[in-house]
């Protein structure tokens, strides 16, 4: 059984962010990424969310497929 579903957060922190992107299917991108070039990306998106974030953060959606499966 499959169900979709749309979940609903506010996000106030690049941080919080930071988290979507590194645990969600970014993070086979970032992982080829040298060291360095990882961490200067992190510090520059991170800069770049804060701005778009403002003070009052923003409203985020995202769709969860959850699969449940019997044996």
């Amino acid at each position: 059984m499959f169900s979709l579903f749309t979940i609903h957060y506010s996000l106030f922190t690049a941080f919080s962010w930071w988290d979507v992107v590194w645990n969600a299917g970014y993070r086979s991108l970032l992982n080829q990424l040298s060291a360095d070039e990882l961490k200067k990306f992190e510090q520059e998106h991170i800069k770049e969310i804060s701005d778009v974030l403002g003070k009052d953060g923003t409203w985020f959606n995202s769709e969860v497929l959850i699969a449940i499966g019997e044996k």
